[in-house]
């Protein structure tokens, strides 16, 4: 990384200049400004100059404007103001020739192109509809969320008010709301160019909901009969186990936590320490040379488990499904929308510029 010079050649490419608050970026936009009038002999309406706000627009139109006054007063024989305008005051051979064209720029700055990202768009698109293909006399909406919100809760009701009630109750566990939607079709409705992975397709879930169903069936029949038996078998068997898996002071707590799963009917609602019930679990908790614990249960908890990761994994892939869905037609969709309506948001500033800058009128 070089440190910025304002005599830099000014023979076309890219430049990118990066600088912290404080830095002189105004000045330098001012200074190289300057020069293209100058020493290029671009006149003011050629020369583009954007900047993300409102206010920073105006101060950069005052400060070019006033550089040019400076670069006029230098040019006609007065003490330059600083060291840019003297340097460029003994580069230029021409001096009378540089006069004329910054009197020219001033008496044209009214013409001047400095502007907002979005006010430069909106020129083009006015200055060259028909090349766009812009919509006319479209309202500007300043604010594109309640349409967002509007797609959202379409989604919603056409995926979740006729789904099974396990899927609404998993979905709802994982966070899913229409803000969560809403929050994903802003993050993709403004991207251009957008590619999507990974390429989920929802998959039938029926199979594994009827498995799920039946092993949870199965395990709620067999802990009413086992509970004290099961709980009693893992307190006796304490010692036989590793005490950082199985401490006794806690067996009794996930026999409680059980029992209020079991006494729901969701079985994708499971508590964490189900797992400590399996067979599996136990097993790999057993310390050498010691017998591992067995139950009917325990053999019963583990096939529950499997079949209800199968069934969530399901689920998942469906949610996933629902959101790839989603954000490949948002922005198809909000346009849809916008245009029987006869809006256009500040994205669309950009987007439609973009589509046309890249269509057959581009060039």
């Amino acid at each position: 990384m070089r440190e910025l010079d304002l005599f830099m050649p000014l023979s076309g490419g890219t430049a990118i200049i990066e600088a912290a608050a404080g830095t002189g970026k105004t000045y330098s936009i001012a200074a190289l400004f300057l020069r293209l009038v100058v020493e290029r002999e671009i006149p003011v309406d050629g020369i583009l100059v954007v900047t993300f706000t409102e206010a920073a627009t105006e101060e950069l139109r005052e400060r070019i404007r006033e550089r040019l006054c400076h670069g006029v007063e230098a040019f006609s024989g007065d003490r330059p103001s600083d060291e840019f305008l003297t340097e460029l005051v003994r580069r230029t051979p021409d001096r009378r020739r540089a006069l004329q064209m910054l009197t020219l720029a001033l008496a044209s700055f009214d013409g001047a192109a400095i502007h907002t990202i979005h006010g430069f768009c909106s020129r083009v698109l006015q200055e060259h509809s028909f090349e766009c293909g812009a919509l006319s006399d479209t309202e500007l909406l300043t604010d594109q969320l309640p349409l967002l919100r509007e797609i959202a809760e379409d989604a919603w009701r056409r995926h979740f008010y006729e789904a099974d009630e396990l899927f609404i109750s998993f979905a709802s566990r994982n966070g899913w709301t229409v803000d969560r939607l809403c929050k994903l079709l802003q993050q993709v409705s403004s991207r251009f160019s957008i590619s999507l992975l990974p390429d989920a397709k929802p998959v039938d879930a029926a199979l594994p909901r009827a498995g799920c169903l039946r092993a949870f069936a199965a395990l709620k029949s067999e802990w009413r009969s086992a509970r004290e038996r099961v709980v009693g078998l893992l307190i006796a068997s304490a010692p036989l186990l590793n005490q950082t898996s199985y401490k006794k002071a806690n067996i009794q707590g996930w026999g409680d936590e059980v029992d209020c799963f079991l006494a729901g009917n969701d079985p994708l609602n499971f508590p964490e320490k189900l797992v400590k019930f399996t067979a599996a679990s136990l097993a790999a908790a057993t310390r050498k040379g010691m017998a591992t614990p067995e139950d009917q249960f325990f053999g019963l908890c583990e096939t529950f488990l499997e079949l209800a990761m199968e069934l969530a994994d399901a689920y998942l892939a469906n949610l996933l499904a629902i959101e790839v869905e989603l954000a490949a037609t948002a922005r198809t969709e909000l346009a849809r929308r916008k245009e029987s309506r006869n809006l256009r948001s500040y994205d669309d500033l950009l987007g439609t510029l973009y589509q046309a800058l890249h269509g057959s009128s581009g060039e």
